[in-house]
């Protein structure tokens, strides 16, 4: 007797101020292929990024934008990895002699310590972690994943009254990260910029571990970046002065590829590599001209959300 091929699909959904954009990609015993790509803009005035306040301004225009977003997808309820706005939640690395045994008792901890740095309730907090490394002394690095709980429900309860429940919910520079993760190198001090329209985030790994974090607003001018990028990689430097840097990797939603490794050469001596997304995953035969008629660079946050809940 020979059985159908079992496969899985997986749905991601990425919310920008501009648009809003979803993939649905599927496994089977080959690995991983793209079955479904749409973006629709966000009409003006519908969100306004904030931190510390409600990001939508407009529910029924956003929710009616969600709804013909999904429409090709024949689902009445929706379970998807969701990727927001690097502007609304905060990442963080944070060192800690010593760590309470359970996890929420670990959640409260961060949220105290953010209460008394940024002065923000920690009553009003969502937050995730995980544990990143120990070093030799015994002291634990977390990476703490931190936003807002109104904030981040109103996002929740919007998707839920369409029939869309959010099982995962990362900023899309983590989501992006996740999406090229396994394509870095797994030893050596390697560095990961994530560029998107008006923010970036840089990520270092030392043979692996996850060891330093920034992530900042990009100002309109590319020079104001660059600027941006080479104080953060002298700031890393500075802390970590026996630990140079020696391969700068760049996944760009945004920018010219050639022309960003050209100028990363002329202001570095580090080796640059542009990451290709079209390497990483294939499209089905029906996606061929859809993926190249749009970057498929715009819908990793999407597509590394629908890899959060594989």
């Amino acid at each position: 007797m020979i059985l159908p091929e079992f496969k899985r699909t997986y749905t991601g959904l990425s919310i920008s101020k501009e648009s809003v954009s979803a993939a649905r990609i599927e496994k089977d015993k080959k690995g991983f292929k793209v079955t479904y790509l749409c973006k629709v803009p966000m009409p003006e005035e519908t969100i306004r990024l904030s931190y510390k306040t409600k990001n939508i301004i407009n529910q029924d225009i956003f929710k009616k934008t969600v709804k013909s977003l999904v429409s090709g997808i024949n689902k009445k309820q929706l379970y998807i990895g969701l990727s927001l706005p690097n502007e609304i939640i905060k990442l963080s690395i944070q060192k800690y002699a010593e760590l309470p045994g359970t996890s929420s008792e670990i959640n409260n901890l961060i949220a105290w310590r953010l209460e008394k740095s940024i002065h923000i309730s920690a009553k009003n907090t969502s937050i995730s972690h995980s544990l990143i490394n120990t070093d030799k002394n015994g002291e634990k690095s977390l990476l703490s994943i931190v936003g807002i709980q109104d904030v981040i429900r109103e996002f929740e309860m919007n998707l839920l009254e369409l029939g869309i429940h959010a099982k995962c919910i990362l900023p899309s520079g983590l989501n992006q990260l996740n999406f090229f993760i396994n394509r870095l190198p797994t030893t050596g001090t390697i560095a990961f910029i994530g560029l998107f329209e008006y923010f970036f985030t840089f990520f270092v790994f030392e043979d692996s571990r996850l060891t330093f974090y920034h992530g900042t607003k990009k100002g309109f001018s590319d020079l104001n970046f660059f600027q941006n990028v080479d104080m953060i990689i002298s700031h890393y430097l500075r802390a970590t002065p026996d630990k140079e840097i020696e391969q700068l990797f760049i996944g760009a939603q945004v920018g010219f590829h050639r022309e960003l490794k050209e100028v990363f050469n002329n202001i570095s001596n580090i080796d640059v590599h542009i990451m290709d997304e079209n390497k990483i995953i294939g499209t089905c035969n029906k996606l061929d001209k859809l993926a190249s008629k749009h970057d498929l660079s715009y819908y990793v946050p999407a597509i590394g959300a629908a890899f959060s809940i594989v």
